[in-house]
This record gives C-alpha cells, structure tokens and sequence, in this order.
C-alpha cells in the first residue's frame, strides 16, 4: 500500500509549463491543477480544462499545455464553467459572480453586464447550452441569452413563480417538441421555442407535472436518442441520485450495475453514446441505453489501481474520453479504460497560510487556524516550488500524515533541504527527511505540552524556526511553557519563562540580530520576546518581556499584532491592525533604555500622519534590497522604500495582476521575485532585487542580447552586496551608475538623455568592495 501511495505523484503527468521569459516587473500565477471542475474540446486537437481558479489547454498531438488566468489575461477568477463553440470558434469562461470572459482568436472579450446587475443574490452561472448563435447561461436566479455574434447580452428569463429568481443548473433544446427544457432547484420547466412566444414572460415558462419527484433539485439534462434525460438530487446526505427520462412522459430510467454512491455530476450526449459521470465512476450507454462501458477505476500503471472523483467526462473527435477529476487533474482515458492524469505544474494549495523561503525554494503550507485561534482541521501537506516547478507532499505520498492537521509552519534545516519540520497546530511537532516522517514530536515523547484536558498528542505548535546555530526554536500554545529548542544533535534544550506566559498562544517566531526570540501571541497588543543569553541548557538566566502598547513597554499601535520581520539592518517591524511600527534599537529591551515601537511618519495629502495607520497589516517581507513589501487584510500590496516613508508602487487588484486584496502571506525567493498568497490564490512579482552572491564571479546580465521588440528592465546581476556599477558604452560614455540591490542592478534602456540605447556592445564595470573595479560583462543590443 504504502509503495503505491509514494510513487502515485510520479506516476501523474506532472508538467511544468514555461510561462516565457519571466522578467523584472512581470507576474505570474502559482495554481492547483490537481482539481479540475470543467473540460471541453475545439472539436479538432485542443482540450480545455478549468479549475476554479485558471484553465489551461493542451495539444492532443503535442503535448502543449498553454495556461490561462488573471494574470495573463482572463478578467476575474472563481471559475465555475467553460464551453466550447466549434461554430464560432470561440471559448465561453464563466464564473462564479457571473463574469463571463469569450476567448476567440487570441483575444478576452469581457461581458461583465451581469456583474453590474442590480441582481441581489446567487449569480453564480451553473452552465453553458449553445443553439445558434446565442449562448444560454443558467443562472443561480435565471438564465441569461447572450448574442455571441454580437458580444452581448440578449434577454434575461426570470422563470420561477411570478417571475421571481430560481436557480438554474442547466438547460437544453428538445427538438421533437420544439421546446426548451431547464432543471432548477425547484423542478423541472419548459417553454415553447416560438417566434410568437416571449420567453422574457415568466408564465411561458411551465413546471413538468409529470416529473416522477416534484419541487426537487434537478441537476443536469441533455438530450439524447430523442430523448430528455435529468438526473434529481436529494438536499438529504447519503441519498443516491436518480434519472429520469422524457420522451413524451416522463419515467425513471434503469442504471445498470448501480454503486452504492449514485451521485451524477454531468451528462454528455453524442450522436451514438451518451456519458455519465458518476462522482466515482464514468459510464458509457449505446441508444438503447446498454453500459459500453464502465469504470469504476483506472490504471496508473505499476499495478497501481485509483478511484476517480468525476466531475465531468466528455469524449473527443478521436473517440478519447476525458474526465474532469477533482483529485487527478484532467485525465485521458483510452478504451481499456488507462488513465493519463495531466496536471500542470502548481502548489496542492490553493491560499496559503504561510510562505517561506530556503535556499532556491519556496515553500507553501496550507494553515492552520483561524481569527479566534482554532485549529482549522486541515489536512497536512506542504507543496516546495524550485527550478520553476511545484511538487507537492500529502498523506498520499507520506502515509504517516494522514491524520495529521493544520500545518501553518515549516523549517527547513540549513544542512539538509530533505530535512523538514512541520509545526501542525493540533498534532505536534512532525519531523521529516527524505520524504518520510521520522518522528512527531508531542507531549509522549518530547517536553512540549498539550492545553489542560487535551490529550498527548494534541500539542499546538504555531512556528518554527532556525537560528544562525542550526538550533530549531518551536513555540506552543496553552502549554507550561511557550518556547522550546531542539539542538542539532536532537536532544532538547532548557528554556524558561516567567509563568504569567504559561498558558498563553502563539504562533510564528522571529529572531532579531541578537538572538533574542520574539513570539506572535494571540494577547491583544503584546509581542513575547525572550532572551536565553546563549545558554541552550542553563534556563536560570533567560530573561523575557512582554511588550505591549503602553509607553516605555513597547508603545505598539493597534490591538492584534500580525507580523514581525527584521530587516537587513537589524531593526524589527511589525505589522498591527492600525499600520506599522519599528523597534529600532531592539538591544534596548533587556539593556535598558527606551525601547518603544517608533511609528513611521509619513505625509498624505500635506497632512503629517503614520506609516498606514487605516490599514490591518499581514505579512511584511523584506528583499534583497532592504525594500519592504507589506501585505493587508483589504487593500492588497505595498512596496515601501528601505525606511518605508517613500511607497515605491502600492498593488492591488483593479491596477495590476494581484489576485485579491486581501493577502495572508510574502515571501521574497533568492531571485526577488515575491511571492503573495491571497485569498484567491497565489501569485508572484519579479522584483529588481536579488541575493548577493560572495564573490562577482558569475556576474551576467540578461536579456542578452536586448532584441529590438524588448522594451523592460535589463538586470546584471551575480553580484556581490552594494556593489557599485556603472555601464559604457563603446566610446566610454557612461549610461548608467548605480548601487545594487542585494545582488542585483537593473537598466532601463535607456541613455542619459531618455532616448533607447542605441545598437552596440555595452561594458558593465561593477566595483567591489574594496573599491576594486574590473570589467564584468558586456550586453549586446540589437536595433
């Protein structure tokens, strides 16, 4: 079992999409592909697969994935559906708020009418039925007609009681009776499709009184052999669905070989076949309604056996059927019924809770708890992204995590990057090498402690964390004590804390440029720091404050403290519910002297006032550069100078790519590029900063060459810290000075006199740090 379960990942056609060149100032998306909700085909060699948060299409003779999302194109995220019309050409997108985006011949035609509805209520859109030139949505209040020669939206059917909302799950055209046919919520309508008839009037629009369930949710219908077909389903868990049958009447229609889940997600009908998509099996039926085939698994190959969880399956031109799965992604079934699970590269979780880096990789964990510091009950897993693509670790691939929850942290030891611990917020301590779980740490086995009245194994860590030492700091919450420390060599070391900190919760830890361990805690206004003066095995001389927003104790703005990060010259910021606040000259706290939080002041509007006092902080990220990127709870991302009194760009989701404006976690990677997860998903900004490098041995500059169509920043980098570097041209004629950020500089093209640089080699000199200049490298431009 256990071999199986680690080698199904593998097995997975797992594919790291190139997105192009990734340049200075571009963004980029970081989706699950795992769960696909809709697929389509062109009819020709291109299927369309969505999840909920991008689509991508892939080449049946290729292999080509190409994605689509907000980043690149789409207007929104929340996908719900997608269809393909082979008539016109053209993909239909719609999502969950009732956007709907048409993609043809390259380019996204936004219909945002219904958006901007006065609609109040679900306006989710259920599906997509094509006849003619109009596209039918059903609504969750109604079905909207848009004219897709047009572009736009054609009339709107309100078709429940006196015309008020009803929501709609699907809808089709019953040609033997001229007749449109909707499933809702509420039974079974239909109208008559007449030039004389006004679908617009909602007494057109008729119940089946006939229909074997009356007043009961109808999911799914298409027409097939003549013949209507519905599946109903129970509000009632556990209750299996049923089909019904129209063809004049009425009836219940006989599936062969039922399972004990009887639950069909969708109905494709063909000219010969018919497709039903059971949520744990797809099943195909001739005209006469006889199973072709069947399955209720399929085969990964290595005598590896899974069971799908269908959302829809749809067969192609070429006679290949393909499944919309919410567990394997878009996988191609062949007649015997092999599965070809297609998933392009990206993180298993969709929002992280936390974001760290180590090393070249990122790392993404899932959470946690939530605003009252309760565990989530989140399954535990962790996805790493290196060299452009995402792997991901779940209970699947480590048996020994099932059953293990809420992870909202996780260390990466800097000796071995296959040695992991995860800080899961109800199980404890989970250490990890080489993919396997080696140990979990909890109140049976270690000194940390579980809350009064729970159980060994339920011990709350909320952070994890390495010291210049490689000494892994844990902290727990409601137990005797706060803080623990595991040493390299495994055994535990003694820390002490005064008792008023018994009892207490926390969660991340931040170690200051001293060595002093600074706690988020869920107290209001309070940050734990505590100070073991170096002596990992002596407790009698660790000293701790708690620092509050009372002057001469801390003076920290704000009632919740969300984020403290020390930046490259030592100073500490932290991120309240009221803006932000600096400590300065955190050695103060147990030295002496004044060690209050300074908050930053900053003019708006000729009004002198705190560095975003209106805004809840999240995450605050420092780059290589010492430039903070700040997230909030509604107003997305600032990029703040070095001191933070100058806003270099402020993100959000109407002017650029960012996803939503409420961010739960930054992290900037060894190349700048930041990484912000949202509520909506995770995405990335490539920054102008870079880690500096030890020595200026492998300094390059790219693009290189700079081709005539390149209009971005050009980036030299390999660099060592503050670096100074200036830039020549052939004559000698300096084009650019510059200090580098972390390891990087960046060009804009540009001359001295703001006009492009013209074609030629130009020499890059970059001076160390002994004021040592040499030649570098050289960039090439071509005009």
């Amino acid at each position: 079992m256990k071999h199986w379960l680690c080698c199904l990942l593998s097995l997975i056609s797992v594919v790291a999409v190139s997105q192009g060149d990734f340049k200075i100032g571009d963004w980029r998306g970081h989706f699950p592909y795992i769960s696909i909700i809709s697929v389509t085909s062109d009819g020709a060699n291109t299927i369309y697969a969505a999840s909920p948060y991008s689509f991508f299409s892939y080449d049946t003779e290729t292999g080509n994935i190409e994605i689509k999302s907000k980043i690149n194109g789409l207007s929104d995220i929340g996908i719900s559906c997608i269809k393909y019309n082979t008539d016109f050409q053209l993909l239909l997108v719609a999502y969950t708020n009732s956007n709907i985006d048409i993609i043809k011949d390259g380019r996204t035609i936004n219909m945002n009418d219904i958006v901007r509805s006065n609609v109040i209520g679900n306006k989710t859109i259920n599906d997509i039925f094509f006849k003619d030139k109009f596209a039918y949505l059903s609504c969750g209040f109604g079905i909207v007609v848009l004219d897709i020669e047009k572009m736009e939206v054609a009339d709107t059917y309100y078709i429940g009681d006196n015309g008020s909302y009803v929501n709609v799950n699907d809808l089709t055209y019953y040609p033997p009776e001229d007749m449109f046919i909707a499933v809702t919520d509420n039974g079974i309508y239909y109208a008559p499709n007449s030039s004389n008839v006004q679908l617009a009037y909602f007494e057109n629009w008729h119940l089946f009184a006939d229909v074997p369930t009356q007043e009961t949710n109808y999911v799914n219908v298409e027409v097939f052999n003549n013949k209507v077909f519905a599946n109903s389903r129970s509000e009632e868990a556990g209750v299996n669905d049923e089909l019904v049958v129209y063809d004049g009447s009425w009836k219940q229609q006989t599936i062969t070989n039922p399972t004990s889940t009887f639950i069909i997600n969708s109905i494709e009908a063909y000219d010969d076949v018919i497709i039903l998509g059971f949520k744990y099996s797809s099943r195909v039926y001739d005209t006469n309604f006889n199973e072709l085939l069947g399955s209720w698994q399929f085969y990964l190959g290595n005598d590896i056996y899974v069971t799908p969880n269908i959302n829809q399956t749809i067969r192609d031109h070429n006679g290949i059927y393909w499944a919309a799965d919410n567990k394997y992604g878009l996988v191609k079934f062949v007649l015997d019924w092999t599965g070809d699970p297609i998933v392009p590269s990206g993180p298993e979780v969709a929002s992280a809770f936390n974001i760290i880096t180590a090393g070249e990789s990122v790392y993404a964990v899932p959470g946690g708890f939530n605003a009252s510091w309760a565990p989530l009950y989140t399954a535990a897993r962790y996805s790493i992204f290196e060299s452009n693509t995402w792997t991901s670790q779940n209970n699947l691939m480590i048996p020994e995590l099932e059953g293990i929850t809420d992870v909202c942290d996780i260390a990466v030891d800097p000796t071995d990057p296959t040695h992991l611990f995860l800080a899961s917020y109800n199980k404890g301590l989970v250490e990890i090498k080489d993919n396997q779980v080696i140990n979990i740490y909890n109140a049976s086995n270690s000194p940390l402690r579980s809350p009064i009245g729970y159980s060994e194994q339920y011990v709350r860590v909320g952070g994890v964390t390495y010291d210049d030492d490689n000494n892994l700091w844990v902290s727990c919450s409601l137990g005797d004590n706060i803080l623990y420390v595991l040493k390299p060599d495994g055994t535990w070391g003694n820390v002490s804390v005064s008792q008023d900190l018994f009892q207490k919760e926390v969660s991340r830890i931040t170690i200051d440029s001293y060595g002093r361990k600074w706690l988020m805690t869920r107290t209001s206004s309070s940050i734990y720091v505590i100070n073991d003066n170096g002596t990992l095995d002596y407790g009698a001389d660790d000293e701790n404050k708690t620092l509050t927003y009372a002057k001469g104790n801390g003076s920290i703005p704000g009632q919740v403290v969300s984020a403290i990060t020390v930046d490259k010259d030592g100073e500490v910021w932290i991120g309240t519910d009221q803006g932000i606040a600096v400590f300065y000259y955190p050695d103060r706290i147990f030295s002496g002297g004044n060690y209050d939080a300074s908050q930053i002041i900053v003019e708006y509007e000729g009004v002198a006032r705190p560095l975003l006092e209106s805004e809840s902080i999240t995450a605050i990220a420092i780059d290589h550069g010492n430039k903070k990127w700040i997230g909030t709870s509604s107003s997305g991302v600032y990029f703040l100078s070095e001191d933070g009194t100058e806003e270099l760009a402020h993100f959000t989701k109407e002017n650029s790519s960012l996803l939503s404006n409420t961010i739960l976690a930054v992290a900037v990677n060894h190349l700048g590029e930041v990484f912000i997860s949202t509520s909506k998903g995770i995405c990335s900004f490539r920054g102008s900063s870079s880690a500096p490098m030890p020595t200026n041995e492998e300094i390059y500059a790219y693009p290189n060459p700079v081709r005539p169509d390149y209009f971005g920043q050009i980036a030299i980098t390999g660099l060592v810290d503050n670096s100074y570097v200036k830039i020549t041209d052939m004559g000698g004629r300096i084009v650019l000075s510059a200090q580098s950020e972390g390891g990087q500089v960046t060009w804009n093209g540009l001359s001295p006199d703001g006009k492009r640089a013209a074609s030629g080699v130009y020499i890059v000199f970059v001076t160390d740090s002994n004021g040592r200049e040499r030649a570098a490298t050289k960039i090439l431009f071509i005009r």
